[in-house]
């Protein structure tokens, strides 16, 4: 249907025409479009329904509620998306009260009607198990996400295929997915780097035959239940000042996803210059970095956020948003204090906000050939990278002074690449959305 078709189709009151005239116009002509959307809106379209709430809950001076309103009428309505919002809205508390029972509901609905988003956050729960049946729950709803055009899932999938994790073995289905992973400018883990996985030729045949397997009953998505996000052995490290190593702290999956959720957010990291206050690029720290803005703390971001909470003791309005860090070869951070020092105007104002930064917290998202150790000189401490290993450490004193033995560096990378996700935590309420 050509533009002028849709024109008139909308213009007879047709609510799903106008929505897609919508679509068509909004990077063309804003007024128009906006026009559109709210006449398929005051017909409670509920696509239209969804994009206005979303847009509202997006704007930079948000109307929360009413944006609330616009996702639950569209959920009402059966549209999956909105349901899938409407979850992460309710893990995360943001314009609501915190109901993981409700956010599961919506969650269950969402994946059961199909939502990519939902199906791979489902699989990323039941992933975090090692009972078989599980595995294959994951596999399957990994599948049928990547089925979906959902790019964070290639490589689960691709990963499960090549391994057999809750399923069988399936090296050319496996590199047909790898190879859409790459395209879709995603670093590769491991299974890329398989002498074997080199030597298959993908089979697109094979892995659209598997999906469509996968696809045939959507709606029969099993139960699940929240992971446990606690209970995690701790190494002690060093008494004074205390540092913590926890293993296994996230499984690779959500090491893949913190590294493939972060990509387009990276740029250059910034250090805070003493002599003018200004973040500015400096040679001492030459890795990029980038924070996940709070649009995109959906339900895989919660579950790696609440371990986080759970394993540094400390409540959720005190921490601040999560950072994924990249250093490539030859790249480091040299020596530093993660603590605030009170002499540039920025740093002044960190403390008002938040107060000190009085816990450290990081997890190595990959491991690599050589280098990029964490050193902390003056204890004598170096820790080698390791998939899913946490560090903690506090940065002051039991008086809230800064403790100047945490000085560390991130060492230079030698070979390959390192990844991390670091959350620090602040002694008061940090007043941001969860």
């Amino acid at each position: 249907m050509d533009i002028s078709e849709l024109r008139s189709l909308a213009a007879s009151g047709n609510s799903e025409a106008q929505y897609h005239l919508y679509m068509q116009l909004r990077g063309q002509s804003s007024d128009e479009a906006r026009d559109w959307l709210k006449k398929s809106v005051d017909q409670g379209f509920p696509p239209a329904l969804y994009e206005s709430g979303a847009a509202e809950l997006a704007a930079e001076s948000p109307n929360v509620q009413s944006g609330l309103k616009l996702i639950e009428d569209a959920a009402e309505a059966g549209f999956a998306a909105a349901d899938y919002h409407l979850a992460c809205l309710k893990v995360h508390a943001y314009g609501c009260d915190q109901d993981l029972d409700s956010a599961k509901t919506h969650l269950m609905c969402a994946a059961r009607a199909g939502d990519p988003n939902a199906l791979y956050a489902a699989a990323m729960m039941f992933a975090r198990s090692d009972q078989d049946a599980a595995r294959v729950n994951a596999f399957t709803l990994y599948q049928s996400a990547a089925a979906a055009g959902y790019p964070l899932a290639f490589e689960p999938t691709a990963r499960r295929l090549a391994e057999g994790i809750g399923t069988a073995v399936e090296p050319g289905a496996a590199k047909f997915w790898l190879d859409l992973a790459r395209r879709a400018g995603y670093p590769v883990s491991p299974v890329s780097e398989s002498t074997a996985m080199k030597t298959v030729n993908a089979d697109a045949a094979r892995a659209e035959e598997l999906a469509a397997l996968a696809c045939q009953n959507p709606g029969s998505v099993p139960e699940l239940d929240w992971p446990e996000t606690t209970g995690f052995g701790q190494e002690v490290v060093c008494e004074s000042p205390r540092i913590v190593q926890i293993g296994n702290m996230l499984s690779e999956d959500e090491c893949t996803h913190l590294v493939n959720a972060a990509q387009p957010h990276l740029r250059r990291s910034f250090i805070v210059r003493p002599d003018t206050g200004e973040p500015s690029p400096h040679p001492m720290r030459t890795s990029h970095d980038g924070a996940l803005p709070w649009q995109y703390h959906d339900i895989p971001y919660y579950l790696i956020n609440q371990r986080y909470y759970d394993a540094a003791g400390m409540p959720q309005s005190h921490g601040e948003d999560m950072s994924v860090i990249h250093y490539g070869q030859g790249e480091e951070y040299k020596l530093h204090y993660d603590f605030f020092e009170a002499g540039s105007e920025d740093e002044r104002a960190r403390l008002e906000e938040g107060g000190q930064r009085v816990i450290s917290m990081f997890t190595y998202l990959n491991e690599l050939p050589a280098g990029g150790e964490t050193e902390f000189p003056e204890l004598g401490i170096r820790i080698t990278p390791k998939r899913g290993l946490a560090v903690i450490f506090s940065n002051c004193h039991e008086d809230g002074s800064p403790d100047q033995r945490t000085l560390h560096a991130s060492r230079p990378v030698e070979s390959g690449e390192k990844w991390l996700a670091v959350k620090w935590f602040r002694q008061s309420d940090t007043n941001k959305p969860l």
